[in-house]
């Protein structure tokens, strides 16, 4: 789940698979996971902090199994928000030649080719990371919706949205980006009413927190993006 309490019972259940076996690489690379969504939904005190022990329980995880392809991945993407773009492109590079078919993996990558401008080939390997996994979660749909906006293809970046939010009502990021997609799209009304939604499921969301984490490589295009979540009254 996309949710602030979901991931509050996701880090719970990981830390009680750890205490019955430390030696269970797929629990680290659970925490890690919550640990970077803490990250997303603001519910970490110190980013940095919080990316840093991301970065290491991934590499505990890999160190009880280095062949554990899903945790390469996700450290890969935990360097990616550290913005060590070079080491975390050669740690998803080497998770799809591992499971060339697992689509988490797929879907990470396409992530890093969001980040780093390359949407029309990030919006390929989503698809394909939803033709391995035909019931995607919301962060499949929700960063479709983000290279399908930072394309320019508005109208179907809304639809995926709205599936978002229709499976998950507080999906506060699946707001956020929605209120972003509106903003480019010049549709301000519907922009303020996405904003309005990511308020009153956090009244402390902070624009200012969420610039300090972003991993855009390309500052135009994070200028693009933050200007468009002004414009429709976040701060």
């Amino acid at each position: 789940q996309s949710t602030i309490e979901g991931n509050i019972r996701a880090r719970q259940l990981t830390n009680e698979a750890i205490s019955l076996d430390p030696r269970y690489a797929e629990a680290y690379r659970s925490l890690a996971l919550a640990t970077v969504v803490d990250i997303w939904l603001g519910l970490s005190k110190n980013h940095r902090g919080s990316l840093q022990k991301c970065i290491e329980l991934y590499e505990k995880a890999l160190a009880l199994d280095d062949s554990f392809a899903l945790a390469h991945s996700g450290l890969g993407y935990a360097l990616m928000m550290a913005r060590r773009y070079d080491e975390a492109v050669a740690k998803m590079q080497h998770a799809l030649e591992l499971e060339p078919n697992t689509a988490d993996i797929v879907y990470t990558y396409a992530n890093f080719l969001i980040y780093t401008g390359k949407g029309e080939e990030a919006i390929s390997f989503f698809k394909n990371a939803m033709r391995l996994n035909p019931k995607p979660p919301n962060v499949y749909l929700r960063h479709l919706a983000v290279a399908l906006r930072d394309t320019g293809r508005y109208d179907e970046a809304v639809a995926h949205l709205n599936r978002c939010i229709e499976r998950e009502p507080r999906d506060i990021m699946s707001f956020v980006v929605l209120a972003s997609t509106y903003g480019m799209a010049g549709r301000d009304k519907e922009g303020r009413t996405a904003a309005a939604e990511v308020l009153r499921i956090n009244p402390n969301f902070s624009l200012e927190k969420l610039e300090q984490i972003h991993p855009y490589k390309d500052l135009p295009e994070r200028t693009r993006y933050f200007a468009a979540l002004r414009r429709v009254g976040l701060k």
